[in-house]
This record gives C-alpha cells, sequence and structure tokens, in this order.
C-alpha cells in the first residue's frame, strides 16, 4: 500500500517545481514548537510533497520557535500534531496567526490520533498519515478520497473491515 500511494502522489506532483510546493508547518506541543529535519515530521512532509518550513533547525523532538520566525515562513498548511494543546479553531481565531497564509486560507488541520498510535510517530500508521497529508496539502492536484482509502489501508494491514464510524474517529473526524 505504502509504494503504491507514495508512487501515485510522486507522479501526480512531478510537475510541480519545489519553489511553488506547499509550505507546511506541524505544530509540536503547542503553536509555538514544531519539527525540524531529524524528525519523523519531516519525512511525512516530504513524502507528502510538502516543505517543511523548519527544516533547518536540528535535533529531535519538537523546538520552540518565535512569533516572527513563524511570519518570515508564512506556511499555507498548518498541522497540529496529536500531542499539541492547541486547537484548531483557536489558531483560527488568534489573532497572532490572522497574518499566516494558513489561518487565512482556513488551511488548518489536526493530525489523525490514529488506531494503533498518532501519526506524526514512527509506526506502521504514518504510511497512510503520508497519504492524509498529501490530500490536505494538494487537495485539487490528488483528488484523493481518505475516508476510501484509509478503509483500504486499515483492512490490508489489520485484515479486518472498519466501519465508518470507526474509519471517522480514527481519522480525527
Amino acid at each position: 500500500y505504502y509504494q503504491e500511494r507514495l508512487a501515485a502522489i510522486h507522479e501526480a506532483l512531478q510537475d510541480v517545481p519545489r519553489a511553488e510546493r506547499t509550505r507546511i508547518y506541524v505544530a509540536g506541543n503547542d503553536m509555538m514548537s514544531t519539527y525540524g529535519a531529524e524528525s519523523t515530521w519531516h519525512y511525512e512532509v516530504l513524502d507528502a510533497g510538502g516543505v517543511n518550513v523548519a527544516a533547518a533547525l536540528t535535533g529531535g523532538g519538537s523546538q520552540g520557535v518565535s512569533m516572527e520566525q513563524i511570519m518570515l515562513w508564512d506556511p499555507q498548511v498548518v498541522v497540529l500534531d496529536n500531542a499539541c494543546q492547541d486547537d484548531v479553531e483557536d489558531v483560527l481565531t488568534d489573532p497572532r496567526w490572522a497574518g499566516i497564509s494558513a489561518v487565512q486560507e482556513g488551511r488548518v488541520f489536526r493530525a489523525s490520533p490514529g488506531y494503533i498510535g498518532p501519526w506524526g510517530r514512527p509506526h506502521l500508521e504514518s504510511a497512510m498519515a503520508r497519504v492524509w497529508l498529501a490530500d490536505r496539502l494538494y487537495p485539487d492536484t490528488l483528488d484523493l478520497d481518505i475516508a476510501a482509502e484509509a478503509a483500504t489501508f486499515y483492512e490490508r494491514v489489520y485484515g479486518r473491515e472498519f466501519g465508518d464510524a470507526e474509519l471517522a474517529a480514527i481519522l480525527g473526524e
């Protein structure tokens, strides 16, 4: 599944130059922390065809950043890690974030709690996290049905069908 879906995503995005790839900020424990190049999130962003605005940060785990730095990065998408103490609505209504492109476009999302563990961590479900993230970054280009993708993924991985309510819970909907 993982290799098939990533190949399809990469093929669909092959003509999108790096300079035009979607810039993403992944909030860590709170909105003022993020993940650099030595994190699982960084690789999920890359595999999804995005650009991690915090790639220059070194060290593992989430790291504190300033609002000024976030403004300079001006991410087009913001994803709240499952551990983030803030909610999507908090970000969308916080005046400090009002000038950020992702907030202006309403492209702020919370990562899934997953089935066996939250996305953004190094485990089996990170394959599905990459597909979900690619859909959030390029919804018009990829035109994915995330519920159907999740149903296929979880059935293949766990060997059973998941109902709509289970899938909605896994996807954080």
